[in-house]
């Protein structure tokens, strides 16, 4: 019989980092999940803003996903031309506009994780940005308890602005005398 103690550090750091990996990795996707919510609501409003007439007048939708939010903003802005519907709704957009940066990151950025003993969990993510022909480096550190904060801010303040904006849309489409769940035709008017 031996009485010797076998280390199974490399057995235990195996599964810490294991583990690791896939908390990153399902906190990872449940940002992007809502950030890809939010998207499809804005994308969606603009659209039906578009269609209304006279106001909507001159909406074009903007290829880029900053240039729709910052769109929206601007509709909903105290000037702009919906700016009565969208005064509930501006806190909410601002809030998941300010971490587009962030939602580029989740997705484009190459992650490299670090943890420690006791399994907790740092990722560096890198991403190269081209700016005007020319490759920008970028990257942010999220540390395991940042990340599940940002994820609970994220996930309130999108379900928030997501719920307000498909109401806005069902408002407009019964004030136009469309069926609330008739999605509005692309490019119409």
């Amino acid at each position: 019989m031996m009485n010797a103690i076998t280390p199974i550090t490399a057995a235990q750091d195996g599964q810490r980092k294991a583990a690791a990996v896939q908390s990153w990795n399902q906190q990872r996707s449940k940002m992007i999940d809502t950030f890809t919510r939010s998207e499809f609501a804005v994308t969606l409003t603009l659209q039906v803003l578009a269609s209304i007439e006279g106001r909507g007048a001159g909406i074009k939708l903007n290829p880029s996903l900053q240039g729709r939010f910052a769109q929206l903003l601007e509709l909903f802005a105290p000037a702009g031309a919906f700016a009565s519907e969208g005064k509930a709704i501006a806190a909410q957009l601002q809030a998941v506009s300010d971490n587009i940066a962030l939602r580029n990151m989740l997705c484009h950025g190459r992650p490299t994780m670090y943890h420690d003993d006791a399994g907790r969990w740092i990722v560096r993510l890198e991403m190269l940005t081209v700016v005007k022909a020319h490759a920008e480096p970028r990257e942010t550190l999220l540390t395991q308890e940042q990340v599940k904060l940002t994820l609970k801010e994220l996930n309130s303040v999108s379900a928030i602005l997501v719920s307000r904006l498909e109401q806005l849309c069902r408002n407009l489409a019964t004030a136009k005398g469309l069926t609330p769940s008739a999605p509005v035709a692309p490019g119409s008017r």
